[in-house]
C-alpha cells in the first residue's frame, strides 16, 4: 500500500497543481479580459500585433471549434458561461471570449490545451532532470517542484494564452538537446517558432552546447537549418498579419528604471532579497552541474536583455522561456542542500560537539 501511495501521490500532485494553475490563469488574470487579444480576435485572425504572430494555439483553437460536434460545443458553451460567472463572483474579474463572446467554447478548449501543456512541462522536465542527474533521489517529485515555480508568475494577474505552451516547448527543446536528438529538436523548434518568436533563445542554447561536439560542417548545416526555419516562420506570419492593429514589438525599456525606482524601500529590499536567493539557488555548486546545462544557460543573458527592452516593467511571466533552465539548477541545488541537512541531522550529538 505504501509503495502504491508513493507512486500515486506525485502524479496526483502534478494533476492538482496543473488544474489549479489553469483555473488561476483563466479566472484571475487579464488574459480573457483584453479585447486586443481576445479569443474571438485570435480565432478570426485579427488579434493585435505582436500577439497575432503567435499562431500555434489560435490555430488549434480554430480547428477545435471547427471539428467539435454540436453536442460538445453545447456542453463547452455551458461550462464557459459558468466559468465566466465564477470569475466575476469570486475574483471580480470580467472575462469572455471577446466583445461579442462569439466563441465561448474556445475558453474550454484553451483550458484543455493549457492543462496538457502544464502536464507536458512537468513530465518532460522530470525526464530532463533524470538525464542530467541520474543519481537523484527526487525524480518522482521534480514535475511537482517545477510546477510549484509557476504560481508566483500567474499570481501577478498577467498572462497570455501561449504562456504554458512556452514552458512545454522550452523544456522539450532542452530535453532534445540533452539527448542529442537533432531531428526531434528541429521538429519541436519549428512548432515552437509558431508558438512564440522567443524560441530563438533555444537556438542560442543549441549553438552553445554543440559548438565543440559536432564536426564544423554538420554544426553549420544544422545552425543554418534553424535560421531558415525561424526566418521562414517570421516572414510568413509577419506578412500575413502585418496589417493588424498594433506594433511588431512593444518597447518598455524607458519605463524599467522608473518602475523599480518608484517602489517603496520595503519593496526594493524584498525584491533584492528574492533576487539574491534566486542567484544563490542557481549558481550554488555551479561547476558540479552538467556541462550541457551550463552551456545552454548562456541563453539567459540575451533573454534578460530582451526582457529589459520589451517586457512590461515588473512582469515576471516574461521569464517563462528561461524557467525550465533555471528550474533544473534550483531543483538540484535544493536536493543537495536538503541532503546535507539530513546528513547533518543524522550525525550523533557527540560528534557534533567535537566538531
Amino acid at each position: 500500500m505504501r509503495d502504491i501511495a508513493r507512486a500515486v501521490v506525485p502524479v496526483v500532485s502534478v494533476v492538482a497543481l496543473a488544474s489549479y494553475l489553469v483555473a488561476l490563469q483563466i479566472l484571475s488574470t487579464q488574459m480573457l479580459g483584453e479585447e486586443r487579444v481576445s479569443l474571438d480576435n485570435y480565432i478570426e485572425g485579427v488579434a493585435h500585433r505582436p500577439f497575432a504572430y503567435r499562431v500555434l494555439l489560435p490555430a488549434l483553437l480554430r480547428i477545435s471549434d471547427h471539428v467539435a460536434p454540436t453536442a460538445v460545443k453545447r456542453v463547452s458553451d455551458e461550462i464557459a458561461e459558468r466559468t465566466i460567472g465564477v470569475a466575476a463572483e469570486i475574483y471580480g474579474n470580467t472575462i469572455s471570449a471577446g466583445k461579442n463572446n462569439k466563441y465561448p467554447d474556445a475558453i474550454v478548449y484553451l483550458m484543455i490545451f493549457q492543462f496538457l501543456s502544464l502536464l507536458g512541462f512537468g513530465w518532460m522536465g522530470g525526464r530532463l532532470y533524470s538525464i542530467l542527474y541520474p543519481t537523484s533521489q527526487w525524480h518522482k517529485w521534480i514535475p511537482t517542484l517545477l510546477l510549484l515555480h509557476v504560481p508566483f508568475f500567474v499570481a501577478q494577474g498577467t498572462g497570455h494564452i501561449y504562456d504554458f505552451t512556452v514552458l512545454f516547448f522550452m523544456v522539450s527543446l532542452l530535453w532534445a538537446i540533452s539527448t542529442r536528438q537533432q531531428c526531434l529538436y528541429l521538429l519541436l523548434f519549428t512548432l515552437s517558432c509558431l508558438n512564440k518568436e522567443t524560441t530563438l533563445l533555444a537556438a542560442i542554447s543549441w549553438a552553445a552546447v554543440f559548438i565543440t561536439e559536432l564536426p564544423l560542417q554538420r554544426y553549420l548545416k544544422l545552425l543554418t537549418v534553424q535560421a531558415i526555419i525561424y526566418l521562414s516562420v517570421e516572414l510568413l506570419v509577419r506578412s500575413y498579419f502585418g496589417q493588424n492593429f498594433g506594433t511588431d514589438m512593444e518597447i518598455s525599456l524607458q519605463g524599467q528604471l522608473s518602475y523599480y525606482l518608484a517602489l517603496s524601500a520595503n519593496e526594493q529590499i524584498t525584491l533584492a532579497t528574492v533576487l539574491i536567493e534566486v542567484l544563490i539557488l542557481v549558481f550554488y555548486r555551479w561547476k558540479s552541474h552538467p556541462t550541457v546545462l551550463r552551456r545552454a544557460s548562456i541563453a539567459i543573458i540575451p533573454h534578460l536583455g530582451l526582457c529589459a527592452i520589451g517586457a512590461a516593467p515588473g512582469e515576471l511571466r516574461n521569464f517563462y522561456e528561461s524557467l525550465p533552465l533555471l528550474g533544473m539548477f534550483v531543483c538540484r541545488n535544493l536536493e543537495v542542500l536538503w541532503g546535507q541537512i539530513n546528513a547533518s541531522d543524522k550525525v550523533p550529538a557527540v560528534t557534533k560537539l567535537r566538531a
